[in-house]
């Protein structure tokens, strides 16, 4: 074994008595990280599941839906953060509590490497590393020819811990990238205390002013809150929530849920990304991706939504087919003291409004609408990214 392997030994040794509690996942590209960790004696004090999704359809599943790209820094940041999520369901069904110290973290990467055809595209890789207490992640660009499948593996293997051992506050080894032609990029976000009691599940909201830390009280006069992921926010966006304070009498707010019903979680470098677009705007956070959990949360607000959402809220079909949760759904937020204004949508080329949904009787209280002519906008931030996106060639 030469200076360097004792040294990455060492280093791994480390991470294992770090207190760290963590699932790594990786689209193929470093894998092999995961048997250097076991090769080290102790990798049960801090490895809980290693996941290799390499085919589309198992990275779908890992994520909870098809990645917009493959090999994205925010792929890999969303990877990270389900990992972390894992690695906390994964210690919940252990016999043994975990200790107070420990922290739970999501590894995640995804590559773009030496293959057996050749790639138009860059040689590429990027890292992910989230917790409660930070995002932080890596891009690097490879020169390509430069190496051959094995030595990019290695590298990657070695960036992954590398990344793994600074989330912890452990120096890790030096590693030498190719000056001038590889090229290296990082982001780290730091959680302030209120935003990891949020993510930790010890608070339930926090408030903010778009980019500034978070505030524990609510900010005076708000009758509504907007949610989304606003990725990006756009001008139809915007135009609602003008139109919704003139309706309701007061500022509404924008409402950013870190968990997803059909999403990656939120990651810090993302949730950071989303709330600078209010800069100085009235931003809440919370953890609650269903109305009902939000409701809970916020009691009193009034959300306001498109008709797609709401022709969601008053289906069944999202309560598993059963009619008498949908009633108790929508009872517990009448219960709470919120109630929904609703914008209608373009849906297939079909605009579609709040008196074309089949509202239950007992609750068409509980709906407002918007007419056509006080609110239109076709506009999309799924259109927006695409057009805004330029895929690398494979």
């Amino acid at each position: 074994m030469d200076t360097m392997d004792l040294v990455w030994t060492e280093t791994i040794r480390r991470i294992h008595h770090s207190g760290v509690r963590m699932v790594v996942s990786v689209t193929g590209g470093g894998a092999g990280m995961l048997g250097r960790l076991l090769e080290v004696p102790g990798g049960s004090r801090s490895l809980l599941e290693g996941r290799v999704p390499y085919t589309p359809a198992a990275l779908t599943e890992w994520l909870g839906r098809p990645p917009e790209q493959a090999c994205s820094r925010a792929t890999a940041l969303g990877m990270a953060a389900v990992a972390e999520r894992r690695a906390r369901q994964c210690d919940a069904g252990l016999p043994a509590e975990p200790s107070p110290s420990a922290v739970w973290l999501g590894l995640a990467g995804t590559c773009a490497l030496v293959s057996d055809r050749p790639k138009k595209g860059d040689h590429r890789c990027h890292l992910a590393a989230h917790s409660s207490r930070a995002s932080h992640a890596v891009s690097v660009t490879l020169t390509k020819g430069l190496r051959n499948r094995g030595e990019e593996e290695r590298l990657v293997g070695d960036l992954l811990l590398s990344l793994l051992a600074d989330q912890l506050g452990i120096e890790p080894p030096c590693i030498e990238l190719r000056a001038g032609a590889d090229r290296y990029e990082e982001r780290r976000i730091e959680a302030d205390p209120l935003e990891r009691e949020l993510l930790e599940q010890s608070r339930a909201v926090v408030w903010r002013r778009g980019a500034k830390p978070g505030d524990a009280h609510p900010f005076l006069g708000i009758r509504g809150v907007f949610p989304g992921s606003f990725n990006p926010v756009h001008a139809g966006h915007r135009q609602l929530q003008a139109i919704a304070a003139r309706r309701l009498g007061g500022p509404v707010a924008w409402e950013i849920s870190t968990i997803n019903v059909d999403k990656p979680p939120l990651d810090l470098i993302t949730l950071a990304d989303r709330c600078g677009q209010f800069e100085g705007e009235q931003v809440v956070l919370t953890r609650a991706p269903l109305f009902a959990q939000k409701a809970e949360v916020l009691p009193g607000m009034v959300f306001v939504v498109g008709a797609d959402t709401a022709a969601r809220l008053v289906d069944p079909k999202y309560y598993g087919g059963d009619p008498r949760a949908m009633s108790e759904s929508l009872a517990g937020i009448r219960r709470h003291g919120c109630r929904f204004l609703v914008a209608g949508r373009s849906q297939e080329g079909r605009y579609v409004s709040l008196e074309q949904l089949p509202i239950p009787q007992e609750f068409q209280g509980l709906f407002e609408g918007l007419t056509e002519e006080e609110f239109r906008c076709d506009l999309s931030s799924t259109e927006l990214r695409r057009q805004q996106q330029k895929s690398p060639e494979d």
